[in-house]
C-alpha cells in the first residue's frame, strides 16, 4: 500500500512554479508598458532632414561672419511683462534693420520655440511680445529681416533678464 505523502502534488500547488509565471507575467506587463511608451513618446532632439541641416552650416557661418566684420552686438532685456527690448550696436557700415527676428530655443522641447518679431522703436531699440511665459535655459538666436547674419546666445531665464548676444566665434 502506497501512501498519500508519496504521490506527487499537482503544479499549481507549487510555490516555485507560481515564482517562476509571476516573472513570466511581470515581463510582458513591463515590456508592453515599455512599448507604449516607445510607440508614442516622440524625440523631438532628432531632426527628419540632419543631413540637409548638416550641410546648411556653412551658411551659418557666414551668417556669423559676417554679425563680426559689422561689429554687432545686442543687449536683451526681458522684463517680468513678458516685453523684449533689444539695444543693438555695430560699426559705422552697419544698418539698423526696421524689424528684427528673434528665435527663442527650447533645448529639448521643440513645442516651447518661440519665434518673435521685434520692431524698431523711435529711440532706436527693438521692442517684442512673448508669446508665453519662460524660464529656464533657452537658446536665443537674434538674425536680421534678410537674414544676412545672426547673434546667438545660451542663458537661464529666468524674468526679468538681460543678457549680451555676440557674434560666434570660430577658430
Amino acid at each position: 500500500m502506497h501512501s498519500t505523502s508519496d504521490s506527487p502534488r499537482p503544479w499549481y500547488r507549487e510555490s516555485w512554479a507560481w515564482f517562476l509565471l509571476g516573472i513570466l507575467f511581470l515581463s510582458f506587463i513591463v515590456g508592453g508598458i515599455l512599448l507604449y511608451f516607445a510607440a508614442t513618446g516622440k524625440d523631438t532632439l532628432v531632426r527628419d532632414d540632419y543631413y540637409k541641416a548638416g550641410l546648411a552650416i556653412n551658411e551659418q557661418l557666414d551668417k556669423d561672419r559676417a554679425a563680426r566684420e559689422l561689429g554687432l552686438n545686442a543687449v536683451v532685456e526681458i522684463g517680468t511683462d513678458q516685453t523684449i527690448l533689444i539695444q543693438l550696436k555695430g560699426n559705422a557700415a552697419f544698418e539698423s534693420p526696421s524689424f528684427l527676428k528673434l528665435q527663442l530655443i527650447h533645448p529639448t522641447l521643440a513645442g516651447r520655440d518661440q519665434d518673435i518679431r521685434l520692431m524698431k522703436q523711435p529711440d532706436g531699440r527693438y521692442l517684442g511680445v512673448l508669446h508665453e511665459r519662460i524660464s529656464g535655459n533657452w537658446h536665443l538666436d537674434l538674425r536680421d529681416p534678410d537674414e544676412h547674419w545672426r547673434l546667438k546666445g545660451s542663458q537661464s531665464l529666468d524674468l526679468p533678464a538681460r543678457l549680451l548676444l555676440e557674434p560666434v566665434s570660430r577658430s
